[in-house]
């Protein structure tokens, strides 16, 4: 069934993105824009930058209609054990603290993924909502505009 609105961005879970095919999928289901190219396991540059880039089609070689606001920083990769499993603000913030400035640095775009269930008042999420805050503080204190979609 499709849904009544017409849905224009995608992350695919887990981060899955085949070269193969991911952007001829998204193309024939008018996605214009895409941030599912992030590192599960570390935040980071994966695409060695924060800007914007329209995505490059090795099928077709060519540029496609799919731009990708790549991810730098996902809640999971930060606090789930089975990859940083960071317990401590201060910790979350020396790994965090690098790339906020790179991207304001360079004005970039951070782009977060920051899940839902974070959001829940249940223990170990304090620490999520404590970083998450950091960030937009971060943010706010350079006089920086922040876009929250």
């Amino acid at each position: 069934q499709s849904m009544p609105l017409a849905v224009k961005s995608n992350r695919f879970h887990y981060l899955l993105f085949n070269s193969q095919n991911t952007i001829e999928i998204l193309e024939t289901n008018n996605i214009v824009v895409d941030s599912t190219l992030g590192f599960n396991s570390i935040p980071g540059f994966r695409n060695n930058t924060a800007y914007p880039f329209y995505l490059f089609d090795f099928n077709r070689y060519i540029i496609s209609n799919v731009m990708e606001v790549p991810q730098v920083i996902m809640d999971a990769s930060l606090f789930y054990d089975h990859y940083l499993g960071i317990k401590t603000i201060e910790k979350a913030i020396e790994v965090i603290d690098p790339l906020l400035l790179q991207v304001q640095q360079y004005g970039g775009i951070l782009t977060l993924n920051w899940h839902n269930d974070s959001f829940l008042d249940i223990t170990g999420n304090k620490i999520k909502m404590e970083v998450l805050e950091r960030i937009f503080e971060s943010f706010q204190n350079k006089g920086e505009s922040l876009k929250i979609e």
